[in-house]
């Protein structure tokens, strides 16, 4: 008996929240792109499944996006509201924990470019407000020297309409 592929379902609008936030990321000509040497932004790529707690110098400095559970449900008959978490990592080559808070400083800066360009993607995905946590920053051994691994929180408040 021939097996069935399924289908993939249609792209909605929690797919163009991730690929505006991925291209956000990962924009040319902004500092962050210029510093970044390897992107992490599950899109299926093998580097992708290299964990940080796997990471080596070699890789840096890299950055990931990874997508966390968040909570929320249901409003009405028309809308589901709830919060999409992201985690972002960073990881670079040095201990100076203020090279770290500049690297946080260059994704914030890209979260928030001071025009209406993200925010508008965002919204026309369901995004109504987004924050995100100061970093926490731990300083690693590697086997080839020592380094640093940024992580914080984008918290993304979302209101989907329900398909009737």
């Amino acid at each position: 008996m021939q097996l069935k592929q399924s289908a993939k379902p249609v792209r909605g609008q929690l797919r163009g929240i991730w690929d505006a936030l991925r291209a956000q990321l990962r924009q040319d000509g902004s500092e962050l792109a210029r510093c970044v040497r390897t992107y992490q932004l599950c899109e299926g790529k093998d580097v992708d499944l290299i964990e940080p707690a796997a990471w080596e110098l070699a890789l840096f400095p890299v950055l990931r996006l990874d997508l966390e559970g968040g909570g929320g449900g249901w409003q009405n008959q028309a809308t589901t509201k709830f919060t999409m978490r992201a985690r972002i990592t960073l990881g670079i080559r040095d201990t100076d924990q203020g090279d770290a808070l500049d690297w946080w400083e260059c994704v914030v800066n890209q979260l928030y470019p001071g025009d209406r360009s993200l925010y508008d993607a965002l919204y026309a995905c369901g995004v109504r407000s987004y924050t995100l946590t100061d970093p926490a920053v731990a300083g690693k051994k590697y086997s080839d020297g020592l380094g640093q691994v940024i992580s914080g929180q984008l918290s993304l408040h979302v209101e989907i309409r329900t398909k009737v």
